[in-house]
């Protein structure tokens, strides 16, 4: 099983509106084309997004360039702890065996520290470059056969 966490692409400011309402910038959607490209050579199997228009147009571009995956709103995802992350991973179907889950930070990062090996070279790359907008972690699971394993 694998396991990708994105945070969304590059959005547009705050101005005067719901955050909710954010959509991509022209920078933010060649970024998710540019992570679509990295992800297009996985079979990713269901793709997880908080209910942001930002996060909802970063599934999109992605599933729409690897003519693949089921895209899945989850509320849940939107100013989510990694508890939250995790959880609704646990709850994934065992048939999806590539999940992507697009979210936001601090929740994203928070989520990626918690499941990478603690004295891992890839934990130290995470603390030091931390989770920029539409960077996406791949984590092997190859010690669990269950999403409800993850906890």
């Amino acid at each position: 099983m694998k396991l990708f966490l994105m945070r969304h692409a590059e959005a547009k400011p705050l101005n005067n509106q719901d955050d909710y309402l954010r959509e991509l910038t022209e920078k933010g959607i060649k970024e998710a084309e540019e992570a679509a490209a990295f992800l297009k050579k996985y079979k990713i199997d269901k793709i997880l997004v908080s209910n942001a228009v930002r996060t909802i147009q970063t599934g999109e571009i992605i599933r729409n360039k690897i003519n693949s995956a089921k895209l899945e709103i989850c509320p849940e995802l939107y100013a989510s702890t990694s508890e939250d992350i995790i959880e609704l991973i646990s709850q994934q179907e065992d048939q999806n065996k590539n999940i992507l889950v697009i979210a936001h930070n601090p929740g994203i990062l928070n989520t990626a520290l918690e499941l990478v090996e603690y004295d891992s070279p890839e934990y130290e790359l995470i603390v030091s470059n931390g989770m920029p907008t539409a960077r996406t972690i791949k984590i092997e699971l190859n010690n669990i056969s269950s999403w409800q394993n993850i906890n």
